[in-house]
């Protein structure tokens, strides 16, 4: 989702904006510098851009003259807030802008998409646009445990530990390849069977559940 002052759209033809952003990233701390790496010459200004986010979050900083929009979840977007010319705080050809920060539950990176767009200058047109990878904070690649495995004769349990206040769902096979769910809880949680619903072997695993009520894909 983009959330823009100004429509930064462009032709299905256009080149790539020469754009990127690198991350410095220290914990939970995720900080972003967006660079403009146009010729100086060239009336190209980043005034937008849109970054995918795998883990909820807060957004901890935003440079002077720019907002955002998000849902502390999926995606976060960064405008400039400038609405007529010049456009003091688009970033120009050859600049960057530092300060674009992101507090996450985790400190577990993922490479993820981001979008930056432009706007052309001494036009009420949109420049350019360029889609690239960035770092960015993830629950995907943060693995929840299982943890106080007690088995006997008429009852089975386990602690589950992922991310506090995250959800998990607990699902079993018998062969690997058949996975039903039969729980979901919001870690630190136990799940517990007693008595046992089936004898024989079966296999557990643990998975995170999005914000959105999906399983991931990934395992846990």
């Amino acid at each position: 989702m983009l959330t823009l002052t100004r429509l930064a759209t462009t032709h299905s033809d256009a080149p790539d904006l020469a754009a990127r952003v690198e991350l410095d990233q220290s914990g939970t701390n995720f900080v972003y510098t967006l660079f403009n790496e146009e010729p100086v010459a060239s009336s190209w200004h980043v005034s937008n851009w849109h970054l995918e986010v795998g883990a909820p979050f807060q957004v901890l900083a935003t440079p002077p003259g720019w907002s955002f929009a998000t849902d502390y979840a999926t995606y976060v977007d960064w405008f400039s807030t400038d609405t007529e010319e010049p456009y003091p705080h688009d970033v120009a050809p050859g600049d960057s802008l530092a300060g674009f920060a992101l507090g996450a539950v985790v400190d577990t990176p993922e490479p993820l998409s981001y979008v930056a767009l432009s706007w052309e200058h001494g036009s009420t047109a949109p420049g350019p646009s360029v889609m690239a990878s960035v770092n960015s904070p993830s629950v995907i690649s943060f693995a929840a445990i299982i943890l106080n495995v007690l088995a006997s004769a008429d009852r089975f349990e386990f602690s589950v530990q992922g991310i506090p206040s995250l959800q998990y769902a607990v699902e079993v096979s018998t062969d690997l390849t058949q996975w039903a769910q039969v729980m979901t809880g919001t870690s630190p949680f136990t799940f517990q069977e007693s008595p046992l619903v089936s004898p024989g072997a079966r296999f557990f695993r643990v998975r995170y559940v999005d914000s959105f009520g999906e399983v991931s894909d990934q395992l846990e």
